[in-house]
């Protein structure tokens, strides 16, 4: 795993709302392809989940409930 990987898991540890993929470009100041292969890797490892927030058209992601388990 690289050191984007790790800060990404670690922004999801923390926060306690959903992330859109525009924030995380913004909090760690990564390129959006960057953001975009990091969550595509934390989706398929089944530590994240997309979640639909109302009122917005952008995909959210949060920590799996269980990330643990």
């Amino acid at each position: 795993m690289n050191k984007t990987y790790g800060r990404l898991f670690g922004l999801f540890m923390v926060s306690a709302e959903p992330i859109s993929m525009s924030q995380i470009i913004d909090i760690l100041k990564i390129s959006k392809s960057t953001a975009s292969t990091e969550l595509r890797r934390l989706l398929q490892m089944g530590y994240i989940e997309k979640v639909l927030v109302e009122q917005e058209r952008a995909d959210f992601y949060r920590l799996v409930k269980d990330v643990w388990a």
